[in-house]
């Protein structure tokens, strides 16, 4: 929401395309355009490695299919980290 309303670099920091709101935020020249993208992203991360460890104590949480979105969550977030995917 920061860059997206107050300061407007979401709209004018990637490029218009498909392509570019995809991968735009793979660095250019060592510097990314978009590091909220990876704050967010980092956040993302950090939550769901604690609510799936934290899932394990809570009976109605430790299902299968609550684990599962969990953990996938987290690969998906760490992914984007790694491959700097918006």
């Amino acid at each position: 929401c920061y860059s997206f309303f107050l300061t407007g670099r979401a709209a004018d920091a990637l490029p218009r395309t498909p392509r570019g709101r995809y991968f735009g935020n793979t660095p250019i020249s060592g510097r990314v355009p978009l590091p909220e993208a990876d704050h967010v992203n980092a956040v993302i991360v950090i939550f769901q490695g604690w609510d799936f460890v934290t899932s394990f104590f809570f009976e109605e949480h430790c299902t299968m299919i609550m684990m599962t979105h969990h953990l996938l969550a987290f690969f998906c977030g760490f992914f984007c980290l790694w491959y700097e995917v918006c």
